[in-house]
This record gives structure tokens, sequence and C-alpha cells, in this order.
């Protein structure tokens, strides 16, 4: 799309972020997103432009807006640790402690001794389910009297790997993690809510967050929502279709082709509804930017009621969760060497003061304690085959 022109607002001296922004629309034929910005509390950039649905799927083609929420993919795993900082901070969890100390009968099939950290690094070894569930399984499972079965489920499953190898191994729990800790956060909260609902009453309804762990049905015919879903793109780097990686992604032996198909029949849409951490999370940039604004603004965010900053954590297990490092390595099922810090952000060498978590096609929240910068790009077209979005590496 050439000639496309951005809407929202950019500070005086942030004008770039808007030109490589708008460029991306013609370079990369992006079909609609945004970016947001926050520095120190203050909102510097927020800006959006294309399209939140295609004309075939909709009576008319529906312009992107400021707040228009699409799935992030993993970016809310970044939000599930969130979750987990907050635990931590009322003293309710330790990353250090065994998952079993909260979970009992999680300390099974040789899982007794796998810690909070190693839960939210992904070196639990529990990429994928010992036998795979169907997408219709696990709609079943999410229902409330068959919450117990699923739970069941999760504390027999087994490592996948030596966990007792002499260097510990690692490897992406691309659709699995997020029950683990939503169970796990379960177990731990007074009022025993699993993520979906600690996080709409602890952070939504508190702070303005609008992020949400799978969509509201109502949302999507909601005059005062706006919805877009994912459409694919056919860039994909040449060299992904004959390399070595590429030819182990297809290996259905190999951790990585067993990890992103643990859930037969599973879509973002066709799960779009559901409770599933790891993978669906509906949220715009400005919510994006805005959690990681705060996290790197000593745990502060503006509060628009009472235009007075209001304390979300403390700086205490910011630093704890988010600069001690918590394992680097080559990962079993991504293939490529990741870092994570000690409560399950990922770290990025050439930003050593940056912690956050990137989604499957481009979208990213990141946050930099350096600059007291959250930052946030959420696109609805999806580039595969990338390590990090060089639409978002542009910006």
């Amino acid at each position: 799309q050439n000639n496309i022109k951005a809407k929202g607002y950019v500070k005086k001296g942030w004008e770039k972020v808007k030109q490589a922004f708008e460029e991306n629309f013609s370079k990369y034929d992006e079909l609609g997103s945004s970016v947001t910005v926050f520095v120190e509390g203050e909102l510097v950039v927020s800006i959006y432009a294309g399209t939140a649905f295609k004309k075939s799927e909709k009576a008319k083609e529906l312009p992107w807006q400021e707040h228009t929420l699409t799935n992030v993919y993993s970016c809310s795993k970044g939000v599930t640790a969130f979750c987990v900082m907050l635990l931590v901070d009322k003293n309710l969890l330790n990353y250090n402690d065994p998952v079993a100390k909260y979970w009992p009968e999680f300390g099974q099939n040789g899982k007794e001794r796998i810690t909070v950290s190693e839960l939210l690094t992904h070196r639990g070894g529990l990429a994928y389910f010992d036998n795979k569930i169907s997408l219709d399984e696990l709609r079943e499972y999410m229902k409330e009297e068959n919450r117990d079965e699923f739970r069941k489920l999760l504390a027999r499953q087994t490592p996948k790997w030596d966990l007792n190898a002499k260097k510990q191994l690692q490897g992406y729990h691309t659709l699995t993690v997020g029950f683990f800790v939503s169970e796990l956060i379960r177990r731990v909260d007074p009022l025993h809510r699993n993520i979906q609902r600690f996080y709409e009453e602890e952070v939504r309804q508190k702070f303005g967050i609008e992020f949400y762990f799978g969509i509201p049905p109502s949302f999507e015919t909601s005059p005062s929502k706006s919805i877009s879903r994912l459409y694919h793109s056919k860039d994909m780097p040449a060299e992904m279709n004959s390399s070595e990686m590429f030819k182990k992604l297809l290996d259905p032996d190999s951790h990585h082709f067993k990890a992103f198909r643990t859930i037969k029949g599973f879509t973002p849409w066709s799960a779009r509804h559901l409770e599933v951490p790891s993978a669906i999370g509906y949220s715009s940039s400005f919510a994006l930017a805005r959690l990681y604004g705060a996290l790197a603004n000593h745990g502060n965010i503006y509060d628009d009621k009472t235009k007075a900053m209001k304390k979300v954590v403390s700086q205490k297990v910011i630093k704890e969760a988010v600069e001690e490092e918590g394992t680097e390595g080559e990962d079993l099922v991504l293939l490529r060497k990741t870092r994570y810090t000690k409560g399950g952000f990922f770290k990025i060498d050439e930003f050593e003061t940056g912690f956050g978590h990137s989604g499957f096609g481009g979208s990213i929240g990141w946050g930099d304690l350096k600059y007291k910068m959250g930052f946030s790009y959420v696109p609805n077209s999806l580039l595969v085959g990338y390590d990090f979005d060089p639409r978002m590496v542009r910006i």
C-alpha cells in the first residue's frame, strides 16, 4: 500500500518513527498496524494506519483504530510473566521455589524440582503434551465443570528431555507454558483465580491496560470495540525453504514439530475465545507499550483518572524479574540461541537494558530500563521466518 498516512499523536522529535512506520506499508505490504511509545510515563508516539478487516469478511472494510485489538501471539507470554511478578511482589510466589511447593500434584513424573523460574524460562521440558489433545478436547477442558480433569492432565505430564543434563537444556514451550502458569497462579492466589480472571481484576480493571487472554465473544459485535483478525503475508526469507533448520521444522520426531502441533486442529482464530495464555492474547500496541512502560519506569504508571503516578509493582521485583539472567543457550524447539530473564522475558544481545516478548508474525512488547521506555508494535499482516520482524526493527 502506497501513500499511507498514519493517524494519531507524535511528540516533536519523534517524527522518524512515524516516517518508518508509514514506509512499512509500501516496503512490506503492510495491511494494518499500530505503534506506541511511552517514555518516563509520558506518551510520545501513538500512531496507527491501514485496515483491521478486509472487505471480503465484513460488509465494509474496517479501518485500524488507536485501540484496535488483535491477537499478539506469544506477546501473551510476557503478560503471563507480568502476572507472576505481581504475585512475587505479594510474597505469594518465589522464583527460586519448586513449582510443587505451591502445586503438590505437579511434583510427579520427574518434575519434583522444577522451579518457578525454570518453568517460565522454558527449562522444564514441558514443551508439548505426552499425548496430543484436539482443539475440541481443549474447549471441553476449558469448561468450569471439566477444569479439574485438565489440571490432572497437566500434573501428570513428563519432561521431554533430561532435566539433569550437565548443561541445562531449554526448549520453547510454544503452547503449553501458559496452562501450567495459569494453574500455578490459581494455586497461590487467595481468590483462586485463573490467569484470565486474575489479569482482568488485578490489572485491566485497576490500571486500564486493555489486554485479554481470549477475546470475549461479545466484542465482535460491539460497536465500541475494534477487533482485527490476522492475515498471512507471502513474504518469507528465501533461505528458509532450503535451510537445514526448515527441514527440522518438518520432522515429525523433532521437538519443534511436536511443540507447535501439540493441540491438534489449533488455529489462533478458531481458538480466539479460549484461555490459551501462551498464544492467545488480544491487545493493542497502546496497551502493551503502557505495560512495559510502567515496568521500565520503576513500576510506575500514569493514571488518567487521578492525574498521578500509581505503583504497579515494586522496583525490587522488577530488578529480580527483568534484570537478572535466567538462561542462555541453543533452544531445542526454536533451533537458535535464546536468552531469558529470571522472570521469563526475552533478552537481546544488542539491547542489554531491554526486556520483553515478541509474538509470531511481528508483534512485540518491549521495555528499556536505561531510557525508561515502553514500546510496542502490533500488525495484522504476519511475516514469518524472521527472528525479529524487519518492520519492527526499522521502527
